[in-house]
C-alpha cells in the first residue's frame, strides 16, 4: 500500500470518532475486541431473530428446561 502518513492519521482519526477503533500513543487498539457490541447485534436482522425465536420456544416441550446463551436472538424469546 502507498498511503501517505497523514492520509492513515486522517483515516484512523475519522475511525475514532466512529467508535470503531482508540487511538494510543502510536497506534490503535480494537474499540471491541470481541466483535460488535450487543446493542448493534441486537439492532440487525430483528424480523429474523424474533421469527427464529418464536420457532424455538415451539420446539421446548412443556416443562422442558434448556440452556441459553446470551445472544441478541435469545432476547426475542418470549
Amino acid at each position: 500500500m502507498h498511503l501517505s502518513e497523514s492520509t492513515v492519521r486522517r483515516q484512523l482519526s475519522h475511525m475514532a470518532k466512529s467508535g470503531l477503533v482508540r487511538r494510543t500513543y502510536g497506534g490503535v487498539t480494537l474499540a471491541h475486541p470481541q466483535g460488535n457490541p450487543f446493542s448493534m447485534r441486537n439492532e440487525s436482522n430483528t424480523e429474523e431473530k424474533r421469527l427464529l425465536a418464536q420457532k424455538a420456544c415451539a420446539l421446548i416441550p412443556e416443562g422442558g428446561v434448556i440452556f441459553l446463551d446470551s445472544s441478541s436472538t435469545v432476547v426475542n424469546m418470549p
